[in-house]
């Protein structure tokens, strides 16, 4: 998939990069939570994105 998510406004974070992150934590074993929890590491997934990079929390892209 490589559609842009409208939240992040950045290209390179797609759905793609949201199932492939959740697949290696299943290919590690870890389990994943009810849907909830599913939205809530896609956030936290945009905020690491941002650390990894060195990018200040307020901007996207």
């Amino acid at each position: 998939m490589t559609t842009n998510t409208a939240d992040t406004g950045d290209e390179r974070f797609t759905l793609g990069l949201v199932h492939e992150v959740f697949a290696l934590l299943d290919q590690h074993g870890y389990q994943r939570g009810p849907a909830r929890a599913v939205g809530e590491c896609y956030g936290l997934l945009q905020q690491l994105v941002t650390l990894y990079e060195g990018r200040d929390e307020g901007e996207h892209g």
